[in-house]
């Protein structure tokens, strides 16, 4: 029996004991990267929606959201469906849309949506969109240990503030 096989098999049973699924780990693993991510592009593009220029009034995290705010989050430009798990966490592939624009307007307006994603790329100086599709629907498997260096950088990135 390979080395590699008996140290997976352990592992997974010490996660099994408790109580949780190697896939239960990595979505868990996913879902903070997410977070992440979002906080670095936020950081790097500011918390103002890029079509309709509302800036962020919710709340960030730990504080009391009582009132209701404006909330800017990040939109991946190429979406999660038809990009690789390196495209999901790009911080090329990221731009601040408030909730109202990013749920509702990009399916009322998709060709609006199409325009003024094309215009910010281009002052951004960044990739066109199908660049950027080119580059991210190549398909990619990560393993765990290639989603925890990831993870480490995300970190790193956040708490530096790129």
């Amino acid at each position: 029996m390979p080395l590699e096989y008996s140290k997976a098999k352990q592992i997974h049973r010490a996660l099994k004991e408790l109580g949780r699924t190697p896939q239960q780990v990595r979505r868990a693993l996913v879902e903070k990267m997410l977070r992440l991510w979002s906080k670095i592009i936020l950081g790097k593009h500011g918390r103002r929606c890029v079509w309709c220029t509302v800036e962020s009034t919710y709340p960030p995290r730990g504080v009391n959201r009582v009132f209701p705010g404006q909330r800017v989050g990040a939109h991946h430009i190429v979406a999660r469906g038809i990009s690789n798990r390196l495209g999901w966490f790009a911080y090329d592939n990221g731009m601040p849309l408030c909730y109202r624009c990013h749920i509702h307007h990009l399916k009322a307006d998709p060709d609006g949506y199409i325009a003024m994603r094309d215009k910010w790329l281009k002052a951004k100086g960044l990739p066109t969109y199908e660049a950027l599709r080119r580059k991210y629907s190549i398909r990619v498997k990560l393993p765990d240990a290639s989603l925890r260096v990831l993870y480490v950088k995300l970190q790193r990135d956040a708490k530096e503030g790129i």
